[in-house]
């Protein structure tokens, strides 16, 4: 998870707001949260910050990694 933690960081706005959006478009009332509808949010976003930076990391930050190592 340490290798990961800066592209979280960098996403997770990004896709807490994308998250509400999708919900918002699904119909599902975001402006007035439940608690089921505040965990299911904290949850998918969560999981889909941590898939982003995972995804990040292999196909974008490992290569600069690597280069670095030349230079």
């Amino acid at each position: 998870l340490g290798s990961y933690t800066y592209a979280m960081y960098c996403y997770h706005t990004t896709i807490f707001f994308l998250v509400l959006f999708v919900m918002l478009k699904l119909g599902i009332p975001v402006t007035v949260m439940s608690g089921t509808t505040f965990v299911c949010v904290a949850f998918t976003s969560f999981f889909a910050t941590l898939l982003a930076s995972v995804l990040s990391y292999h196909w974008y930050e490992k290569i600069f990694l690597i280069l670095k190592k030349r230079f």
